[in-house]
């Protein structure tokens, strides 16, 4: 329960500090209570506001605060996924201008707002001199310690829920620097039609498909697991994958485009110094 700032600061030292002798554990703050300008404060330019790195979202007068690790590996690895994807677009001759990276840009619906830890928008979603403030992202990456996996699978759900379909991707990361591994989970709506519960024999045909390319009301739709990747010393498995052009960029793709894939080598790149010994 809400009651000063300064103990909200020292509650989310002790889960950084906890996090960084550990190498994992818990890295949540649920927080009761808070006024209307605390929420402000917290949701504001001002990113040190409780001294370690976080993320901020809420819902009324209940706020959740994600702590980011204070590690190396943390702070880099999604930008070297980000850096990966813009490779590709490069090597298809992608301009700038159709697109770009929103970082933690806090996205609010009635009542309640969220931070990812990183958004990718295509040129139309961006603001504008029509419009002042961001659509919805195509893609949303969220990462954690490896023990938040399943809080950060609400999270893509939450992505999918508040924009009614228009995220098509969810990149969900836990890291485990203890056991030196990386899962990276791609999460996407299945189509309308799809039965409730998804068979393993749908999902296995989903594989291959795009996500839904047009908005949907997200209660239509299912939040589903479409690719796991696991990383660990010595072992890459699940790769390629696969990214949709059409998904990400909101247009099908001409002649010298395709969809972006990240291979084992991309894969590895990214993991590196917390996998070390498959990048030697």
């Amino acid at each position: 329960s809400f009651s000063k700032l300064e103990y909200l600061c020292e509650l989310a030292e002790e889960i950084s500090e906890s996090l960084n002798e550990n190498r994992g554990g818990n890295q949540w703050l649920l927080v009761s209570g808070l006024p209307a300008r605390m929420i402000r404060k917290l949701d504001g330019e001002e990113r040190d506001t409780l001294g370690p790195s976080y993320r901020f979202q809420w819902e009324g007068s209940t706020g959740l605060i994600k702590v980011i690790p204070p590690s190396y590996v943390h702070g880099v690895i999604i930008s070297r996924l980000c850096r990966a994807m813009l490779r590709k677009f490069y090597d298809m001759g992608i301009e700038d201008t159709e697109h770009d990276w929103g970082g933690r840009t806090t996205f609010k619906p009635t009542k309640k707002g969220k931070q990812a830890d990183e958004t990718f928008f295509t040129q139309h979603r961006l603001p504008s001199s029509q419009y002042d403030h961001c659509g919805w992202p195509t893609l949303v990456i969220e990462r954690g310690v490896s023990e938040s996996l399943r809080r950060l699978r609400e999270e893509a759900k939450w992505w999918f829920t508040h924009s009614k379909g228009q995220v098509r991707i969810v990149i969900v990361i836990g890291i485990s620097e203890t056991e030196k591994a990386v899962t990276f989970e791609k999460w996407q709506l299945a189509p309308p039609d799809a039965p409730r519960p998804l068979t393993r024999e749908y999902r296995n045909a989903l594989a291959s498909s795009l996500p839904p390319s047009l908005q949907q009301p997200a209660e239509t739709q299912q939040a589903y697991l479409a690719q796991k990747i696991y990383v660990r010393p010595g072992t890459v498995v699940g790769t390629p994958m696969v990214l949709p052009f059409a998904s990400l960029i909101d247009r099908p793709p001409g002649p010298s485009e395709n969809d972006v894939i990240l291979d084992d080598k991309d894969v590895k790149l990214i993991a590196r110094d917390i996998i070390g010994c498959l990048c030697c």
